[in-house]
């Protein structure tokens, strides 16, 4: 009887010393597995990331492509068949961009160095630029008023990415300063939209 008792002991010990730094232990007297509690981790620390510099290059390329663009679809609907007040808009964006470009034109060479804007429409643009031209009559002014919503979307988001994060305070300027003009295109183009 007492080499009994003595074994259960050993068996208790046993059990105690095989789940010395195991989270997961056996209970000896129960026989049931019981998890320990876990520590507390350390919050990871936060990283501390400054915003983006966006480089004044690929600002003024994008923001000249994007008024060529909106320039060139506004010429094939102030040509084509549309409701007035439509062609009206697309007269109003052609001058309005064409008055941009040429703003950023003049803001860029005035810097020192002075930047080259290119405003050489990309690939994807001249797709939607093509895919718009052979637009039949009837569906053109929506498809218009499409391409229109999405490149004043576009503009609003380079223009808003530069007035925060740009890396030349006369282009920050011009940025913060074009984004009323935007969005007022922007309502105008869906509100067109819509009707």
């Amino acid at each position: 009887m007492a080499a009994l008792g003595t074994m259960a002991g050993l068996g208790a010990a046993l059990a105690s010393l095989a789940s010395c730094g195991d989270p997961q232990r056996r209970d000896a007297t129960r026989n049931l597995l019981v998890e320990e509690p876990a520590a507390e981790p350390e919050p990871a620390p936060r990283p501390t990331r400054a915003p983006t510099v966006v480089d004044a290059q690929d600002f003024i390329d994008r923001a000249a492509t994007i008024d060529a663009f909106i320039i060139a679809t506004s010429e094939l609907a102030a040509r084509r068949p549309a409701a007035v007040d439509v062609r009206a808009f697309a007269r109003s964006m052609i001058d309005e961009h064409q008055r941009a470009l040429a703003g950023l034109r003049a803001a860029t060479g005035r810097l020192t160095p002075p930047l080259t804007l290119d405003a050489t429409l990309p690939i994807d643009m001249r797709a939607r630029l093509d895919a718009l031209r052979d637009t039949d009559d009837d569906a053109f002014a929506g498809a218009y008023l499409r391409a229109q919503v999405s490149a004043h979307e576009t503009a609003m988001v380079t223009l808003q990415s530069y007035a925060v994060s740009g890396n030349i305070a006369a282009l920050k300027e011009l940025a913060r300063d074009r984004i009323p003009e935007i969005n007022r295109h922007l309502v105008q183009a869906r509100e067109l939209e819509t009707r």
